[in-house]
């Protein structure tokens, strides 16, 4: 479907997020939609990293994907 003709119609914001898996990925979607869901990416990442708690390098690299989606997202036009 087309986003951008989404947006003209929708009432609601209109967010994007299936397969998104990297700041990259995530600022390019944000050029033409209202947000961008991460959620499995970062589920992939926490259990890729962590083991029985989030040790302080699983929450080192959460803040720090979080930190690189919200700039990706906030570059957009």
């Amino acid at each position: 479907p087309d986003v951008r003709a989404m947006r003209r119609y929708a009432r609601s914001p209109v967010l994007v997020g299936f397969g998104v898996s990297s700041p990259r990925q995530a600022g390019e979607i944000a050029v033409f939609s209202d947000g961008v869901i991460i959620g499995s990416s970062l589920v992939r990442n926490i259990a890729l990293y962590s083991k029985r708690r989030l040790s302080s390098q699983t929450r080192l690299l959460i803040r720090r994907y979080v930190s690189a989606v919200k700039g990706a997202s906030r570059t957009r036009s």
